[in-house]
């Protein structure tokens, strides 16, 4: 990629060389310091925010991916609040139809409370996490990484630290579960299916052949399915931000997106 300097930048550094030349030829101290010429981090600063060179396009992208996955954080803490993000596990159908049948369905709307309510717990604490592993990202070649379809950035995370951000979440999950109560609501609803055939709840399993999965691992699966919602949601946020770049460096960035445009 060819890099050409803006017109102010070659300007600045023309002035700072003619001070840096009149200092070295006699000129005062006092006088160098009563001109205006700028200082050498102040030439880098207005060459690397005006103009993309490869590193500070990649801190673009990894800034672009921190908004992103930022707004993705909160658009699933917002789904979890209305009950929309962890669905009761397909395994639970039977139980489910065979709990409203007897009309003990608040056990399941507990059950499916205390899912969300631990994802957005879990999410609380997850948002300082991702901030620290996406910095952490080292992005390959720039071109490679924007040039895959417009959640490129998104299933690029997935495939580079998909596993450390899955790892990381999983101690959060597990407080978020214990404190919301969710294998108590388990527990209750294995309660309310009695062995024998007994009662109308009792009837109603029998003939449906009802039995509550065993060993069902609430944490995973709230682990799980919190992941395949994060990089769902994300993919759909990266979208949006490329249409409308915002944060630090949204003019950078869009910068990177014409020169990697195929």
């Amino acid at each position: 990629m060819k890099i050409t300097l803006s017109t102010n930048a070659i300007i600045t550094i023309s002035t700072l060389s003619a001070a840096l030349i009149f200092q070295g030829c006699g000129g005062s101290s006092e006088s160098s310091s009563s001109s205006s010429a700028p200082s050498s981090s102040q030439v880098e600063q207005v060459a690397s925010s005006s103009e993309p060179t490869v590193a500070n396009m990649k801190s673009a992208i990894v800034d672009a991916i921190q908004t992103i996955s930022t707004d993705t954080v909160a658009e699933i803490t917002n789904l979890a609040k209305n009950q929309e993000v962890i669905e009761i596990p397909d395994s639970f159908e039977k139980v489910q139809s065979a709990l409203e049948s007897a009309g003990q369905s608040d056990l399941f709307k507990g059950f499916s409370s205390s899912l969300n309510n631990s994802a957005v717990s879990a999410l609380g604490d997850y948002k300082s996490v991702l901030k620290d592993k996406i910095g952490a990202l080292d992005i390959p070649a720039v071109e490679s990484i924007m040039q895959g379809g417009d959640d490129s950035l998104t299933r690029y995370v997935e495939s580079a630290a998909g596993s450390k951000l899955k790892n990381s979440l999983i101690p959060l999950v597990k407080g978020a579960v214990k404190d919301a109560g969710a294998q108590e609501w388990i527990d209750k609803i294995k309660g309310a299916l009695p062995e024998d055939t007994g009662g109308l709840l009792g009837q109603v399993s029998a003939i449906a052949g009802v039995q509550l999965p065993t060993n069902f691992d609430v944490e995973g699966y709230v682990t799980d399915d919190l992941m395949t919602k994060f990089f769902g949601v994300m993919a759909n946020q990266e979208k949006l931000f490329r249409q409308d770049p915002k944060g630090r460096s949204a003019d950078l960035f869009k910068k990177v997106m014409e020169a990697t445009a195929q």
